[in-house]
């Protein structure tokens, strides 16, 4: 017999900010994030560049659990960011979602251990369209997925994600170059990572 999944739906009330964001509104469509002013997240090696001052709104994931957002992308500036950010601590912790760079938007994925690691490719007609990003952790894994316009979801990178790490998930946005970023996120969703392709 088929497993039936099972999907929550997070209020955006009960999430937690990582940092506050400079402002925050609810409508009938969703949740309108504005960014911090030069906000960013990211660890390098050169501990000056090393930030995190991303505004984040998360809940508790656990292994086993898939995290899903859905939002407008509307980027314009470098570096203006939005998507999923999963953390554990200031030097574990992940983001997946779309970045404006050198005036066209990616599709980034970055796994951070002590340092981060970045990968993207290009999707530069995903500007001002409805985008849907998705992480499932299962046996120890993070599976990142991305559609556009409510196509099925492609994966976009999977990494080692240790299962007993203690996990806050949610959307974020970032604006490292300028302010007044607002990015409109219209789902949050919490479900069964089973449902996402995964092989056991």
């Amino acid at each position: 017999m088929m497993q039936l999944m099972t999907v929550r739906a997070v209020p955006w009330e009960e999430g937690l900010w990582t940092h506050v964001p400079e402002d925050v509104r609810s409508s009938p469509l969703g949740l309108t994030i504005t960014a911090t002013e030069m906000s960013d997240v990211w660890n390098s090696t050169d501990p000056a560049k090393t930030v995190h001052t991303e505004n984040a709104l998360v809940t508790d994931l656990h292994q086993g659990q898939a995290v899903e957002v859905a939002f407008i992308a509307d980027m314009t500036e470098q570096f203006d960011q939005a998507g999923i950010f999963i953390v554990s601590d200031d030097a574990t912790w992940a983001k997946a979602g779309m970045e404006l760079s050198d005036g066209l938007l990616q599709l980034t994925a970055t796994l951070t251990r002590g340092l981060s690691d970045r990968s993207m490719c290009q999707v530069a007609d995903w500007n001002g369209r409805p985008v849907r990003v998705r992480a499932a952790w299962k046996h120890e894994m993070m599976w990142i997925y991305a559609s556009v316009d409510g196509e099925p979801l492609q994966l976009v990178r999977m990494f080692p994600f240790e299962g007993a790490l203690k996990v806050k998930a949610g959307p974020y946005v970032a604006s490292p170059r300028r302010k007044r970023l607002s990015i409109t996120f219209t789902e949050w969703l919490i479900t069964d990572a089973d449902d996402a392709g995964i092989d056991d």
